[in-house]
């Protein structure tokens, strides 16, 4: 008997809405591990990285053996772009 009743509870409670105003939950942030800029998403932050630190993403690649540049190219992944998300992902 009591699975009917959570039955009725869920299909009778209402929905769940945001407060008034709000837009649900908080846009994630992306912040730029070197100069601390915000930016709305990954792509914006991690093309910023690429941009503006070049030599750290240079730096990171000249770390890298050949042969795993050369698998992120026969894979059809940017070199540059990866450093980019890697920097952006393991220093923040």
């Amino acid at each position: 008997m009591s699975w009917l009743i959570w039955i009725k509870f869920i299909t009778h409670s209402p929905p769940l809405i945001p407060p008034e105003g709000s837009r649900g939950s908080m846009p994630a942030l992306y912040v730029c591990p070197i100069c601390k800029k915000s930016f709305p998403s990954r792509v914006l932050a991690r093309d910023h990285v690429k941009t503006e630190h070049q030599d750290r993403v240079l730096e990171v690649l000249s770390q890298l053996p050949e042969y795993r540049v050369e698998a992120l190219k026969k894979r059809g992944v940017d070199p540059e772009n990866w450093a980019a998300g890697w920097l952006l992902s393991m220093l923040v």
